[in-house]
């Protein structure tokens, strides 16, 4: 192998071209630079341009020590053609001589004239305007200024921050408006602001767009999923490999691609999905294929944690490329999610029933037919494993598990196969009536194999037995080492959110490992705003459950005395919430209750919320869930919302996977139940109560209701803003204290 570089100047344009050369040799005195491709009996053999092109830097090397009888140096190019279908390589060799190399390497070089004019107009306009721009409001918020520093620090000594701002901060900016000065001061090429929910995109677009109207002229992308831009969506399903069969606009031109692309800079800096939409319609070319383009040529790049780590969608251009420098910065907002998805990103299943489904179907196709057999048969037979602790139940049907830390052997193979056999299946133009079902298998094979591919002692493989049904469960028990690999690849990276606690549990589990380093900022508003209070004599524990929910509700209806608006109270599932909702509404008739339901749709989501509307002078109640869609992530300023009432402590509910976690974490010299249960739940807690003070106008009650808030522990757990928290035992003395709050009489 050799490293091949070559200084040339075009047009103006000084380059720097480099490439890798796999094979070169000297066949008596003459170059010879080898390649391999694969292609079926008939294609064309001609050798590929790039290599082509890597033979005219070879022809500039000064290594030659033969030329023709013209004087001109010749390259001989081998191509060794390698036939899929029969194994047979064959080869063909091609005389170049220097001068026909230059054309075609001067041809390539000329397409990139414009990208390359772009790229020198950047570093001597765009980067001093991002090194200069000055803050884009009149005024910092308290804690703003100690949240930059802290950020800029981090990004130049190279470390992981976790900062943990209280709403009202302004974390959006405090960390964008620091990343924007170490990319202009060269430091950086791109920005990396990565997200939970979509929702956070659009505020991190909208801030980045004040900093481009303060003078950071920079490009900025916000990455959409490929489902949600696809502009063949009714004709296929998201789990659809895409191909020119089912799609138009599947593997056209990169000239077309490179020309909207073009045009798109042309028109504006900032790319949202609509833009890309509009533009990639306008030249026939697939929006999300486009909008990977485009992030070449962008400095901020706002998109899912998906993009950055999950290993099925990761922008492998960018995150495992070799010739990629890794100068990025990584902005993960809402991180206390990050962990948690990335175990859901490296967890694979796959059920014996996706096979056998499909075998009906594919009969009549013997080798997609012999995979499915051999991938059924393979999940079958681990039905032995779990014979140790298989047992029956009363109606006769068999239940069963297997836990090990070690893979079984020969796991990986007839899976791998199958999913070759689903590729060649989807990818034929063909019509298939069955091809949405296989290419969900598809996915979940992918998924399954990508978890494959990293497995090691942190994780584990679970098999259970459910009747007829067979399941395999590759977990990922912690996500840390992953998400250290995946940050590795950045300069830095600033993780932020108003619930980190504890930042230490945080850190550790994300990634942080020994260049980490972490910020508790106090919240920047009037704490004489929020009223805090525990009723701590009521246990929430469930086998206390049902003689609990008189206390519930009479500590629910002391919150509401105090003033006339809408309030919501959390519970740890909906079992619990129905029957606090149904005897709530029995004593309190004239309150109007709102009740989340399982799996709802995001228009009943959006009319759920609309229903807080302020200023209405009437008594409203919601009941929503704790961890669910509406307790987090919503924002009911003012007097949409007055209060919340949170019951119990948040913990996640015991199951099997968290207790293999806890037991994981408690090998590793760690808290394993407070890792698995105790802190995702108070992070659960401090999200929901974090829905009443959005503002520095904002007034607002918070009641934790468990016995386990008077308890040491869970007191050193909640955050500086809530130190006056008060304590009850009755709800007589709650509503009084409420009352005398509302009126102004106490803090």
């Amino acid at each position: 192998m050799q490293e091949l570089t070559l200084d040339i100047c075009l047009r103006g344009v000084d380059f720097r071209v480099s490439g890798r050369a796999e094979a070169v040799s000297d066949i008596g005195g003459t170059l010879r630079l080898s390649e391999l491709c694969v292609c079926r009996e008939g294609s064309p053999r001609l050798p590929g341009e790039k290599a082509l092109c890597l033979a005219f830097m070879l022809s500039r090397s000064g290594a030659f020590s033969h030329s023709s009888g013209a004087g001109e140096p010749l390259v001989e190019i081998e191509t060794l053609i390698l036939n899929p279908e029969t194994g047979e390589i064959s080869r063909d060799i091609k005389q170049k001589t220097a001068a026909e190399l230059e054309a075609v390497f001067l041809r390539h070089l000329k397409k990139k004239l414009g990208e390359a004019r772009m790229f020198a107009e950047r570093a001597r306009l765009v980067l001093p305007g991002a090194a200069a721009v000055k803050f884009p409001y009149p005024r910092l918020r308290a804690g703003q200024e100690a949240m930059m520093r802290a950020c800029y620090s981090a990004m130049r000594g190279g470390r992981r921050l976790f900062v943990q701002a209280p709403t009202g901060i302004g974390k959006t900016i405090s960390a964008l408006y620091p990343a924007v000065k170490f990319l202009g001061h060269g430091h950086c090429d791109k920005i990396f602001y990565l997200t939970a929910k979509t929702s956070t995109q659009a505020e991190a677009y909208r801030t980045a767009g004040l900093l481009f109207s303060a003078g950071a002229h920079l490009r900025i992308l916000v990455l959409t999923a490929k489902e949600s831009c696809c502009l063949c969506r009714g004709t296929k399903t998201p789990d659809m490999p895409c191909s020119r069969g089912i799609c138009a606009y599947a593997g056209v031109s990169g000239e077309r691609v490179a020309a909207a692309v073009v045009r798109l800079l042309e028109l504006q800096n900032g790319y949202g999905q609509k833009i890309i939409i509009k533009i990639a319609r306008e030249y026939g070319v697939c929006p999300y294929e486009l909008s990977l383009e485009l992030a070449e040529f962008c400095e901020i790049i706002i998109a899912d944690y998906n993009y950055a780590f999950d290993p099925l969608v990761r922008l492998k251009k960018f995150f495992e490329d070799p010739q990629n420098t890794g100068r990025h910065v990584f902005l993960i907002d809402e991180a206390h999610n990050l962990a948690g998805r990335t175990r859901e990103m490296y967890s694979a299943a796959l059920c014996s029933s996706d096979f056998t489904r499909l075998l009906g179907i594919y009969r009549g196709e013997p080798e997609l037919a012999a995979a499915l057999n051999e991938a059924a048969g393979r999940l079958r037979g681990m039905r032995r494993l779990c014979r140790q602790d298989m047992m029956r139940d009363e109606a006769g049907v068999e239940h069963g598990y297997y836990i090990s830390r070690e893979l079984p052997e020969g796991l990986e193979l007839p899976f791998r196969a199958l999913c070759g056999e689903c590729e060649r299946r989807l990818f034929k133009p063909a019509a298939d009536p069955a091809a949405a079902e296989l290419a969900m298998l598809y996915r979940k094979l992918l998924r399954f194999l990508a978890a494959l591919e990293y497995y090691d002692e942190r994780f584990l493989f679970f098999c259970r037995v459910e009747g007829g049904e067979t399941i395999i469960n590759i977990m990922c028990l912690d996500p840390s080492e992953i998400l250290a690999r995946h940050l590795g690849r950045s300069e830095a990276a600033v993780f932020f959110s108003a619930t980190l606690t504890p930042l230490e549990y945080f850190s550790d589990i994300s990634g942080g490992g020994d260049r980490a380093e972490t910020l508790a900022l106090a919240s920047p508003f009037d704490i004489s705003n929020l009223f805090v209070a525990a009723v701590d004599n009521i246990s929430t524990r469930y086998e206390d459950r049902e003689k609990s929910l008189p206390g519930i509700v009479a500590c629910i209806a002391a919150v509401m005395s105090g003033q006339k608006g809408n309030y919501i109270a959390y519970f740890p599932s909906y079992e619990y919430m129905e029957r606090a909702a149904a005897k709530f509404s029995t004593k309190y008739p004239g309150v109007q209750v709102l009740i989340q339901k399982k799996g709802m749709s995001r228009e009943e989501k959006e009319a759920f919320l609309s229903a807080f509307r302020a200023e209405d002078h009437k008594m409203q109640l919601g009941f929503c869930v704790l961890g669910g869609s509406f307790s987090e992530g919503i924002d009911l300023p003012g007097s949409r919302l007055l209060g919340v009432i949170v019951v119990g402590v948040g913990m996640p509910g015991i199951s099997s996977e968290r207790n293999i976690m806890r037991d994981y974490y408690e090998q590793n010299q760690r808290s394993g139940f407070d890792y698995a249960y105790t802190f995702p739940g108070m992070n659960n807690v401090l999200q929901a109560a974090g829905r009443v003070i959005r503002s520095d106008t904002d007034r607002g009650v918070v009641l934790l209701i468990d016995d386990r808030y008077a308890t040491p522990k869970y007191k050193a757990m909640c955050p500086e803003h809530w130190r006056h928290m008060q304590h009850f035992a009755s709800p007589l003395s709650l509503r009084a204290a409420i009352i005398d709050f509302w009126k102004g009489r106490t803090s």
